[in-house]
C-alpha cells in the first residue's frame, strides 16, 4: 500500500471527545512495512487478475492494525517502477478492524486506497473506544482526503457523559500543536439530540465545537438550528436557534422562544436556561439590544399561567424560576 495514503481508518466522532488522536486505524503509520495475510482455508493468488484472496478467518496485519473477516480480497496494480501497490481492499463476513485505540465491527467493508475512503456496512455497525461507542444503521465511513468521518442512519454516540444522536453524524479533523489529528467539530443532522445528565438539546442540526483543555479534548460549545428544543427539570423551551455551553451548563435560545411547564407558557425573543438548576429566564429582546427601536412599541414577554394544581406533574412557573420582573 502507499506509504502515506494507505490507511484503514474509522476514527469516528468519539475519539477526540475522549481526548485521543484521530488516527484510530492507520496502516500508513507503519511506513513501508509489508502487509501480513493469513487464513484458515488458505490464500489464493490470481496473478492475471492481480488479486489476493484469503478465506476462512482471514486476517490482514500491518503494524498495530489488523483487519479480520471471513474473506479478504486485496486488489493490486504494478507501478512504472515495478512496485506492487494495493488500491482496494475488500472484507466480507464478521469484519473487525482493530488497533490499540479502537475497534470497529461490520458485516462487510471496502477501502478505496486511491480515494482514501473506508466504508463499513452491516446490521450491527459499531465503533468501540475505551470511553465511547458509536453505532449506525447504514454505514460507518472515513474520508481521509476530506479529513472527515461519517456515521449514517440512526447514528448514535454514547459515553458516560451522555449521548449524541441524529440521522447522520460527522466528525471533522485538524492537526493540533502536538502534530496529532484531532476532531475539531461534530455535526448531527436530522432530528439531532444531545442528551446529558442535566437535560436534553434537540434540533434539526447540532454542531459540537471541540477544543484542547487541561484534561484533553472537550466540547467547548454546541450550536443548534431548526426547531430547537431544550428540556430540563420539567421545563421545555423551544426556539429557532440556540447554543449550549457544557462547561457552564447554560443554554440560550433565540427566535420565537417558548418556555412551557405543564400547561403554563411564556413567550419571548430570547431565553437563557440553566441546564443544571432548570431556571429559565426570558427576555423581550436579546440582552444588550435596545428595547424601544425607532419609536416602535417596546416588545414584551408574554405568558399564560395555568391554575396551579399540585396533582399535576408540571407546576406553573413562578417569577423566581423564570427571571420574572416588571418587564416580564
Amino acid at each position: 500500500m502507499r506509504r502515506a495514503a494507505a490507511r484503514i481508518a474509522l476514527c469516528l466522532l468519539a475519539l477526540a471527545a475522549a481526548g485521543g488522536p484521530a488516527h484510530a486505524f492507520d496502516f500508513g503509520r507503519s511506513g513501508d512495512a509489508p502487509i501480513a495475510i493469513d487464513a484458515n482455508r488458505g490464500v489464493e493468488w490470481r496473478r492475471e487478475e492481480r488479486v489476493f484472496i484469503a478465506r476462512g478467518n482471514a486476517r490482514a496485519e500491518r503494524g498495530d492494525v489488523t483487519v479480520n473477516g471471513d474473506v479478504l480480497t486485496a486488489h493490486y496494480r504494478r507501478t512504472d517502477k515495478g512496485e506492487t501497490r494495493v488500491h482496494r481492499l475488500e472484507a466480507e463476513g464478521d469484519v473487525v478492524v482493530r488497533s490499540e485505540r479502537a475497534t470497529a465491527f461490520g458485516d462487510s467493508g471496502v477501502y478505496d486506497v486511491d480515494k482514501g475512503v473506508m466504508v463499513l456496512h452491516g446490521k450491527k455497525l459499531r465503533l468501540e473506544t475505551p470511553d465511547q461507542v458509536v453505532t449506525a444503521r447504514d454505514s460507518l465511513e472515513y474520508w481521509e482526503k476530506r479529513e472527515m468521518a461519517v456515521a449514517r442512519g440512526d447514528a448514535r454516540m454514547e459515553s458516560d457523559r451522555g449521548t449524541l444522536t441524529g440521522d447522520v453524524l460527522t466528525a471533522r479533523f485538524r492537526e493540533n500543536d502536538a502534530g496529532k489529528r484531532v476532531i475539531r467539530r461534530v455535526d448531527a443532522f436530522g432530528d439531532a439530540v444531545s442528551k446529558g445528565p442535566d437535560g436534553t438539546v434537540r434540533g434539526d442540526h447540532l454542531v459540537a465545537h471541540m477544543t484542547d483543555g487541561p484534561n484533553g479534548r472537550r466540547t467547548d460549545r454546541m450550536d443548534a438550528r431548526g426547531h430547537v428544543v431544550v428540556k430540563t427539570n420539567g421545563n421545555i423551551a423551544r426556539g429557532e436557534r440556540g447554543a449550549y455551553d457544557p462547561q457552564k451548563r447554560m443554554a440560550t435560545l433565540a427566535g420565537n422562544v417558548r418556555v412551557t411547564q405543564g400547561e403554563s407558557q411564556l413567550n419571548g425573543a430570547y431565553a437563557v436556561i440553566n441546564m443544571k438548576t432548570g431556571v429559565s429566564r426570558l427576555y423581550p429582546v436579546p440582552p444588550g439590544e435596545a428595547g424601544d427601536r425607532a419609536g416602535e412599541k417596546a416588545p414584551r414577554v408574554r405568558g399564560l399561567l395555568a391554575p396551579r394544581d399540585d396533582r399535576d406533574a408540571g407546576k406553573a412557573p413562578d417569577a423566581s424560576r423564570t427571571g420574572g420582573g416588571d418587564d416580564e
